[in-house]
């Protein structure tokens, strides 16, 4: 697994863990993909692989005391624990801690879709690509839970007035991204990090102006 380059298929997701002192890589392989980032700690995960600390864009905040993580920055979980520390970051530094993962009701609400109708999410990616190596957030089946993601390249600037529509608000990506764009994040505790490259070009241009959503690239690094 380390040292091998792996792939992120666009529009789904994928699990890795990572050993306390390994790093990430992650690689914006077109350049123009937005990647929503998780992180949970897997120390602790309680019976049948219940994960029960995740690396928080909240806490992280207050720790860095600033919106948008840096090479260098300690980011922590919801104990306040250091959980990741960002080593590189290729391109620009522009990436997003302040909006939530998509979900199959964001696309009902914009695209008015059914509850039945087949739309790629993030928030489905997460839960399926844990998942598929052992691990959940939650027993309870009303208690869909979904901590908000690391969105790494996504160009959300803060605003302080409403945006005019929804492509205002999640704006395409920016001008200095380019292909092979990456970062590496290195895991401070025992973890798994998830990433979703995500679907959302049929509501916004974030993912460029191709309309479609891309691959992502990982690499373990020891």
């Amino acid at each position: 697994m380390a040292g091998e380059l792996l792939r992120v298929p666009a529009y789904k997701g994928a699990a890795v863990e990572l050993r306390k002192g390994q790093s990430i890589k992650v690689i914006n392989t077109h350049g123009h993909q937005v990647c929503d980032f998780w992180c949970f700690a897997t120390a602790g995960a309680g019976p049948g692989g219940l994960l029960r600390m995740f690396m928080s864009m909240h806490h992280s905040h207050d720790a860095i005391r600033k919106h948008v993580p840096a090479v260098g920055d300690v980011l922590v979980t919801s104990q306040s624990k250091p959980i990741l520390t960002m080593l590189e970051d290729s391109g620009p530094g522009v990436h997003d801690t302040t909006v939530a993962a998509c979900s199959h009701e964001l696309y009902e609400q914009i695209l008015g879709i059914g509850p039945d109708d087949a739309h790629d999410s993030c928030t489905t990616n997460l839960h399926e690509s844990l998942r598929a190596i052992g691990y959940k957030l939650t027993d309870d089946p009303l208690n869909f839970y979904t901590p908000s993601p690391f969105n790494l390249w996504m160009n959300v600037p803060l605003r302080t007035t409403s945006a005019e529509s929804f492509e205002d608000w999640w704006v395409g990506p920016h001008p200095d991204q380019k292909a092979g764009d990456f970062v590496v994040l290195r895991a401070e505790q025992d973890c798994v990090c998830v990433m979703s490259a995500c679907p959302s070009s049929d509501i916004s241009p974030l993912n460029g102006p191709t309309g479609k959503s891309h691959d992502v690239h990982y690499m373990v690094l020891e």
